[in-house]
């Protein structure tokens, strides 16, 4: 049986359940790292394989190498390995319902997702737009020669379905499993917040100050807003029209295969990213609370998992 956590939990203590032991969050952490780094080599080959198939090119010799977009494609897919590795560790070592990853009903909340969409599409327009400005007046707006349309149709329909999924992916890595990880040895909010969006900065935001400074703020929000609305609806609405139109700029300017090296950011849009930032998570939790989104697991029906000695049942995931 699955163990779901008592009524009224928040949404970064959800694996504190019944079941939770001191060695469960080490052991599924451990297995997010193995399916991050270890599955490279597994990956390598079968990217390389699919190469072949479609005659990409080869090295010296004929030995097997990564076209850019081979490569591009092993790099994304190795962090979608996180979502099926933060899902197994949920129900195989923590023994509760996927679904607590998600959000404190025990799934991603449709709707919600569908509103949050709304308010990050618009933000993302803002964030273009400053973006625009702000490269303006510091005299680096020229992004060079657009690719023509048909090679940029092909660049987005070769990783659109992959840029969503390393949206959604490293959310339920990071705002679900590590903060809820986090979570399960302390009830302040804090600690949980703050390692998460650390080990995002350390991972992602390695440029520089500015950078790791950029994905340590973002993670924090994000962080806190799975908290206040309770679920990662907000954090997957926002992180996927920003990679989306990561893609799109990647897309029109041939820029999808490089892998670096890359300068550090700017200061001047860390700002611009902090208050985008801090603009989208005010918009949404001011919509959590005209909605009555909820924000603490409720009492299941009755049903076929247990919290404490009471046998019941979460909502469908």
């Amino acid at each position: 049986m699955l163990s779901l956590p008592e009524p009224g939990t928040p949404f970064h203590r959800l694996a504190r359940t019944e079941a939770h032991r001191w060695w469960r969050p080490v052991v599924g952490t451990l297995i997010l790292a193995v399916a991050w780094f270890g599955s490279l080599p597994a990956l390598a080959v079968a990217v390389d394989a699919v190469s072949l198939i479609v005659h990409e090119p080869t090295g010296v010799n004929g030995a097997l190498r990564f076209s850019p977009t081979s490569a591009a494609w092993l790099s994304v897919l190795t962090v979608g390995l996180l979502l099926p590795a933060a899902l197994l560790a949920a129900r195989d070592v923590q023994n509760r319902p996927v679904g607590t990853l998600a959000s404190v009903t025990g799934r991603v909340r449709l709707g919600w997702l569908g509103g949050c969409l709304l308010v990050a599409a618009v933000t993302t327009v803002g964030w273009i737009a400053g973006g625009e400005l702000v490269y303006e007046a510091m005299g680096d707006g020229d992004n060079g020669t657009p690719v023509g349309a048909g090679e940029f149709g092909r660049n987005v329909l070769i990783f659109l379905a992959p840029t969503v999924l390393m949206a959604v992916a490293l959310e339920y890595a990071f705002r679900g499993w590590l903060l809820q990880a986090v979570g399960g040895f302390s009830k302040k909010l804090w600690p949980a917040i703050a390692v998460q969006a650390v080990l995002y900065a350390a991972a992602f935001g390695t440029d520089g100050p500015w950078s790791f400074a950029d994905w340590l703020v973002t993670g924090a929000v994000l962080g806190w807003l799975a908290v206040r609305t309770g679920g990662l609806e907000a954090g997957i609405a926002l992180m996927t029209c920003l990679y989306l139109t990561g893609l799109g700029y990647d897309a029109l300017y041939g820029w999808l295969t490089y892998f670096g090296p890359y300068d550090d950011l700017d200061w001047q849009i860390f700002a611009l990213n902090l208050v985008v930032n801090l603009v989208y998570a005010a918009v949404v939790t001011r919509l959590a609370r005209r909605r009555g989104i909820v924000t603490v697991s409720a009492e299941p029906a009755a049903g076929s998992y247990t919290v404490g000695s009471n046998v019941v049942e979460p909502e469908p995931v």
